[in-house]
């Protein structure tokens, strides 16, 4: 249930990143103790220390995150953003000021470099750094739920939250394409026109979250069972600004990339995120890609990946954990071809695994005979649970 208006200010803000980094995250206390402030480049040292090949920062040794091609001896330099509970460090191609990292030699194990930064690069580093973390939300879909089963004992800070969570929510059996259809309008209609056709504005999520989490870390209370609440409140919290950044950084990219949480009054919450690359060329066409992910109560946990192309082809890989499940999808695949294509689409291909999600990119691949499609599909699952 984030809604467009929520990310408008942010898109409007938000300059063209060069290139995509990965992060390496650190804990508050980490950095605290490392001395790192927001917005700093610092130097590090690529070393194996009768062990693997690992980051060196004083002394504080981390593992080369995915993506990093470093060697030992080499000493990249790293740009520091801090984040709503933990810090980030992205690598950079050069400090402002100073040689490339791959020249400079005899370096120790970690140097500050002091070097400006305008507030539109450390706003690209934070929006970089918050698009690649992961997005987990169950924890506090977990937490509505039984609180909506259970409002007797809710705070003044949880009533309004779980008050707009109920609003919203609806049954699973009532679920169709025009309801869907129309869920999706009503999440990305901006508040400026609502209040232009005389409506309310949608509850502002994050306002409510950051209050919920206010409450509960004011006070000098220290039960597991409330510490355990914050920090699934605090997680939500990110999951959020994950999907806020994604969708900024998409957009400034000429892509999409929207988030939305279904709530229903009897089944558990879907997650649902669009998205479709940016072009690389003016005749280029980048499909529409639905990646869904759900809890159900019967058919047990399910991710589905679709790709949706131009030409109204329609790619789909299913994943069950359960096995009857799994079974009962591949008996009704002729079905949903069916149903498709009254609807003008043709089912190219649809994969089901008995399996968990994948942590990989995935090809959906043609039936015999249907040509030589093939379209990858990026469900990026990994931040979906």
């Amino acid at each position: 249930m984030l809604g467009l208006d929520a990310l408008s200010s942010v898109i409007r803000a938000t300059p063209a990143p060069n290139n995509e980094v990965k992060p390496l995250w650190i804990e508050a206390p980490v950095a605290q103790q490392l001395g790192l402030s927001d917005g700093q480049v610092v130097q590090a040292l690529v070393e194996a220390r009768g062990g693997p090949v690992r980051l060196w920062l004083k002394n504080f040794s981390f593992e080369l995150p995915n993506g990093w091609v470093l060697q030992p001896g080499d000493t990249p330099f790293m740009r520091v953003v801090r984040g709503s509970s933990s810090w980030a460090l992205l690598i950079q191609p050069r400090a402002d000021g100073a040689p490339s990292a791959g020249l400079v030699a005899n370096a120790p194990s970690a140097a500050n470099v002091q070097a400006p930064i305008s507030p539109e690069q450390l706003l690209q580093a934070r929006m970089q750094a918050m698009a690649s973390r992961p997005m987990d939300a169950s924890g506090l879909l977990a937490l509505l739920a039984s609180s909506s089963q259970n409002a007797s004992g809710l705070t003044s800070a949880q009533m309004p939250w779980l008050q707009a969570w109920m609003a919203e929510s609806i049954p699973m059996s009532q679920i169709n394409p025009s309801l869907l259809r129309n869920l999706l309008q009503k999440w990305m209609l901006p508040n400026e026109r609502r209040l232009l056709q005389g409506q309310q504005p949608p509850m502002d999520a994050r306002s409510m979250l950051r209050k919920w989490l206010d409450l509960l870390t004011a006070t000098q209370e220290s039960s597991t069972e409330r510490m355990q609440e914050a920090r699934t409140v605090r997680q939500g919290l990110e999951s959020l600004d994950t999907a806020q950044a994604q969708t900024a950084l998409a957009h400034a990219r000429g892509g999409l990339s929207l988030h939305f949480w279904i709530p229903f009054t009897d089944s558990r919450p879907v997650h649902m995120h669009i998205q479709r690359d940016a072009p690389k060329n003016p005749n280029d066409d980048p499909p529409f890609t639905v990646d869904v992910h759900t809890q159900h109560m019967t058919l047990g946990e399910i991710w589905l990946a679709t790709t949706i192309r131009s030409s109204h082809r329609v790619g789909l890989v299913m994943w069950a954990l359960n096995g009857n499940t799994a079974s009962w999808a591949r008996d009704k695949s002729a079905l949903l071809g069916a149903e498709l294509k009254d609807s003008g689409l043709e089912l190219e291909s649809f994969q089901i695994h008995h399996a968990a999600r994948p942590r990989s990119e995935v090809h959906p691949v043609q039936g015999s005979g249907q040509g030589e499609w093939m379209q990858t599909v990026r469900p990026r699952l990994d931040r979906l649970a």
